[in-house]
């Protein structure tokens, strides 16, 4: 979900709130609600949660407090669905190079050297390297993981 680009916070509408939440939040819900019924024991459910959410940006409040309340949902859905055998995980991605992320026309090694300061790993995730994450979350071998929020965050945050 894009944040609508940078928001100052004493002067962004609210509307532009409301839709965040719609996409970010209240979508997740509609959706669960409308799978668990249907999902059978030892399905998984996984949702993007965002680094934004446990790390608010300046000029990304609405997106990152977005994010923080579908990190809680991700916690208070697994606490309800695993007694149904599902299972509710999130992965909370750092800055990754995905068309949203260009700034100003810069390209991805404009993009690279800009982040490199900010990211321990030198560069920016590519959208590929989130793969393995949400597929070891979906494996019956982590059955027993419910409720987590992992991050692939190249090391910038420790908050995990």
């Amino acid at each position: 979900m894009s944040s609508g680009g940078l928001q100052d916070f004493d002067t962004t509408d609210p509307e532009v709130w409301d839709d965040i939440f719609k996409v970010n939040v209240y979508a997740g819900l509609h959706i669960t609600q409308a799978a668990a019924p249907i999902l059978p024991p030892g399905s998984s459910i996984i949702f993007t949660v965002s680094s934004a959410g446990a790390l608010p940006q300046a000029g990304l409040i609405a997106y990152s407090a977005s994010k923080g309340a579908l990190r809680n949902f991700v916690n208070g859905a697994a606490a309800e669905l695993i007694k149904k055998g599902i299972r509710v995980n999130g992965v909370a991605p750092g800055l990754t190079y995905t068309p949203l992320l260009v700034f100003g026309g810069l390209d991805e090694k404009q993009v690279d050297e800009f982040f490199k300061t900010l990211e321990p790993i030198g560069r920016m995730q590519q959208p590929a390297e989130l793969a393995p994450v949400y597929v070891t979350l979906a494996d019956d071998q982590a059955s027993y993981v419910v409720g987590s929020i992992y991050g692939t965050h190249g090391g910038i945050l420790a908050v995990y």
